[in-house]
């Protein structure tokens, strides 16, 4: 590029003496002056020297193609001399955004790149591209631009390959923890009553975005941003994951879900330790549990928390309202009084509601007394088959004289397709 004052012997040839020309020289010093306020050629859409600049890059194509064209030679060499584009979304080599990235890392001490009105995209654009790129690497196991020492390179300038990184998610949960403490729980609404409520917005879009996740993480999507690492973190704040029919009050739903986790991974047992580090707040909730059980046993009246229907719930998945000796000495050495004081205003809250309308608090459908006598009839079929697997489908089923059997195998079938609705965040 050519100094400006140099441009001076191309004036009198730019300007001309028709107005047109002295109009054409004006837009290319104002093009000028923006170019060094603000390192870049990115016009707003509605400044009209945005269309004029396009006038010029299409008048370069016209004579690219030997088309007549009103590009001159000394207007040409004048808008190269500043630096302007002829193609202004063409890639840029790799070297040269690795230097636009690090010169923003060292004006704003991070890489992410925000997408903001007024500024130029292309640099947030590849941002996002190498984080697509990324994602597509690792989680489909297909190669492609971005070759391990360019990933080495990015990862080497504390690059985030994820929106909500390590940063933003550290940031996150310290809000989260703010708003808790503050409200008493975890359920950022999305609609705020007034101004001061509002400046919760951006957490209750990101709590929303954190459920999308965990919902991706148990339908085993390998595009989900949730780890087990963060699922329990979160889990340990007594996030709520599944908000479900805009009814908030879902905390034994989702407790009972993290038992049925545990069980599935530790051969099939419901007994989890004191001391489980794995899941402390479900460790916590065993412990509330049987002790709510045990109150109820020594015939305390008005136990928050525990009906009868949680108990047949409890029960039919194998839970055991006694422990171990040697848990039971661990667990008077591990304070849960915290995690005790969440879960009884929470089940004071659940008391307090009116009764979700064709639910239970376990999450199964009514009737209730119905529900309760197949309950008590599967404990008869156990006891006495060893199995919940009743037969009412297979051949032996047509010999079986007694039509309730028959019933029972239904109903058992029909738990385990509300069971998998459940699993999914569905409507059971």
């Amino acid at each position: 590029p050519i100094a400006h004052a140099d441009l001076l012997q191309y004036a009198p040839a730019i300007a001309g003496s028709t107005k047109r020309s002295e109009t054409w020289f004006n837009h290319f010093e104002r093009l000028k002056a923006f170019r060094e306020q603000t390192g870049h050629f990115h016009l707003p859409k509605k400044d009209p020297l945005s269309q004029w600049a396009r006038d010029q890059r299409t008048q370069k194509s016209k004579q690219d193609k030997g088309v007549a064209s009103t590009l001159t030679a000394e207007r040409k060499t004048a808008l190269e001399s500043i630096g302007f584009p002829w193609r202004l979304w063409t890639k840029r080599p790799w070297d040269d955004r690795i230097a636009d990235l690090e010169a923003f890392r060292q004006q704003n001490g991070h890489c992410d790149v925000p997408i903001r009105r007024g500024e130029p995209q292309s640099l947030a654009t590849w941002v996002d591209e190498q984080r697509k790129l990324y994602r597509v690497k690792h989680n489909k196991g297909k190669r492609n631009a971005l070759s391990d020492e360019r990933e080495a390179q990015l990862s080497a300038m504390g690059f985030s390959w994820y929106r909500y990184g390590p940063t933003s998610w550290a940031e996150r949960v310290a809000d989260l923890k703010r708003y808790k403490a503050t409200h008493g729980d975890c359920l950022v609404p999305l609609k705020h009553k007034n101004e001061k409520e509002s400046e919760w917005k951006r957490l209750a879009n990101w709590v929303s975005f954190q459920r999308l996740q965990y919902k991706k993480l148990k339908k085993g999507d390998k595009t989900t941003l949730m780890t087990e690492e963060r699922r329990q973190e979160l889990a340990d704040l007594g996030f709520v994951f599944s908000v479900k029919d805009d009814n908030p009050r879902s905390n034994w739903n989702n407790m009972l879900d993290e038992l049925y986790r545990y069980k599935s991974t530790h051969a099939n047992s419901c007994d989890v330790p004191s001391d489980y580090e794995g899941n402390r707040r479900l460790a916590a909730w065993v412990r509330y549990v049987r002790d709510l059980y045990a109150r109820k046993q020594a015939g305390e009246e008005d136990v928050v928390g525990l009906s009868d229907d949680h108990i047949n719930v409890l029960e039919g998945v194998g839970f055991q309202w006694t422990t171990s000796p040697d848990d039971a000495a661990l667990a008077s050495q591990i304070d849960c009084s915290a995690f005790y004081a969440e879960f009884a205003k929470e089940d004071a809250a659940e008391a307090a509601a009116p009764p979700h309308e064709g639910k239970v608090s376990a999450g199964f459908t009514r009737n209730d007394e119905a529900w309760n006598a197949r309950l008590g009839e599967l404990k008869a079929y156990k006891a006495a088959h060893n199995t919940c697997n009743v037969a009412w489908k297979s051949k032996t089923a047509k010999n079986i004289a007694d039509p309730a059997i028959v019933t029972l195998g239904k109903w058992v079938s029909k738990q385990r397709s509300e069971y998998k609705k459940f699993q999914k965040d569905e409507k059971s």
